[in-house]
């Protein structure tokens, strides 16, 4: 059984810093007084995600100021290459996301994000993977988009 929580006591105030999850004037903070209890019953809608339109990332017209949601099917992976930025070495992965319209997504991942994903398509057998990127900064890196992002989560089927 999964349960959710819903908060008893939160603080609201101005939205303000870089690169803002969402368009909001006010932002609500959990506090250290702050309740929390189990609720089974929480709706969906609350999660927050908000999957972006590919075509609004490649076409340009979002925002590049806000954080971005990308769900999508990978396709068209190249081999992990270790590469050399600010003088440490890293990781990286570049691929394609394609969704549901079969627009695609030209994605480059860096560090520990690189090697999951790797290890998920080795894993997956005859499945696919679905990778579901949460706060998003949309870059351009070699003229390929880039994300800088929060929270990732791979879902092997």
């Amino acid at each position: 059984m999964s349960f959710k929580s819903f908060y008893d006591l939160l603080d609201s105030s101005h939205s303000v810093g870089s690169y803002p999850t969402t368009n909001h004037l006010y932002k609500i903070s959990v506090l250290a007084t702050t309740r929390v209890r189990s609720c089974e019953a929480l709706p969906v809608g609350l999660n927050g995600f908000t999957p972006v339109n590919f075509l609004e990332v490649l076409d340009g017209s979002l925002n590049p100021d806000f954080l971005i949601d990308v769900i999508g099917h990978v396709v068209e992976v190249s081999h992990v290459e270790m590469i050399f930025v600010n003088g440490k070495e890293t990781q990286k992965i570049s691929f394609e996301l394609r969704d549901l319209a079969d627009v695609r997504l030209p994605m480059v991942l860096w560090g520990n994000f690189a090697t999951d994903v790797t290890n998920a398509i080795k894993l997956r057998g005859e499945g696919r993977v679905i990778l579901v990127l949460r706060f998003n900064k949309i870059k351009v890196w070699k003229g390929k988009l880039k994300f800088v992002y929060a929270l990732v989560n791979t879902i092997n089927n």
